[in-house]
């Protein structure tokens, strides 16, 4: 009887043409579903504007709150291959949890698996679908107070004795496809090609808006470095000369802070703190 019972409110809702089929014919199609007369008679006694009001709940309310969600995948498919999507999602029984935000990350797992014939027409749609996922993840991160700067910081001497402190609502990713461009005017795989895309995606801590930074190998590395909230901008300069052994030590060194102080006034550094 569970198992049958899920069966079919798992058509009910994913399948548009099982409330139809109820109205026309309640008693054929709950054969289809239970095997017992005892179970179907139950479900006979049932408003058929219940089940509609159960449908609408989730198929428009839970299920329809993945479209807004992933706004750019939803506007690069036709309503059918929407729909199509969205059952194949909820019939595998893939949704685990009331929460509409750990839903919409196991939809962007589903995807990460889905091997349709969208993948043709859209071969960055596993990475589109991670980045809009990314996006929801960093407007729920918790909110953590930023750091007042010490006076001293604007002083060049002072200023590389300071440990910087880095947005916590921020992701490196490094993309195949330019997925932070794709939109409806820039989706064919004719103008999308692959390659090396590294972004910064974080949140802005006044606006609260994701914004992006397509990253160089500097800002990449600086970002890595400075995560663990502890290295002065010395020590993290100083890595990086080690590592790469620039020919002119002092206009690399120059290029870092600069970077250091163009991540700060972007919102990707938050503040610096006396080491």
């Amino acid at each position: 009887m569970l198992r049958e019972s899920q069966n079919f409110f798992y058509n009910l809702m994913a399948r548009p043409e099982v409330i139809g089929q109820l109205r026309k014919n309640r008693e054929k199609t709950l054969k289809r579903f239970f095997r017992s007369a005892k179970d179907r008679e139950a479900l006979m006694r049932v408003p058929l504007e219940r089940l509609q009001t159960y449908r609408n709940h989730i198929s428009v309310g839970f299920l329809g709150a993945i479209e807004t969600a992933f706004p750019v995948l939803r506007s690069l498919v036709s309503q059918a291959e929407w729909n199509g999507l969205l059952n194949d999602f909820y019939l595998k029984r893939l949704t685990r949890s009331p929460i509409a935000r750990q839903v919409f990350r196991e939809f962007a797992r589903y995807l990460q698996k889905y091997r349709g014939p969208l993948l043709k027409r859209l071969p960055y749609l596993k990475e589109l679908a991670e980045y809009e996922n990314l996006e929801i993840r960093l407007v729920y991160d918790v909110d953590r107070p930023a750091p007042e700067s010490p006076e001293s910081a604007e002083a060049p001497e002072s200023f590389v004795r300071l440990i910087p402190a880095l947005n916590p609502h921020h992701a490196l990713r490094v993309y195949r496809w330019p997925v932070h461009r794709v939109c409806r005017g820039f989706s064919s795989p004719r103008k999308v090609k692959p390659g090396r895309h590294a972004l910064l995606v974080y949140r802005d801590p006044e606006s609260f808006k994701i914004r992006f930074l397509e990253a160089n190998p500097l800002v990449a590395e600086l970002v890595g470095l400075m995560t663990t909230g502890k290295r002065t901008i010395g020590d993290v300069l100083e890595r990086l000369l080690k590592k790469h052994k620039p020919v002119d030590p002092q206009a690399f060194v120059r290029e870092g802070v600069q970077t250091i102080r163009f991540l700060k006034d972007r919102g990707v550094v938050l503040g610096f703190r006396s080491a």
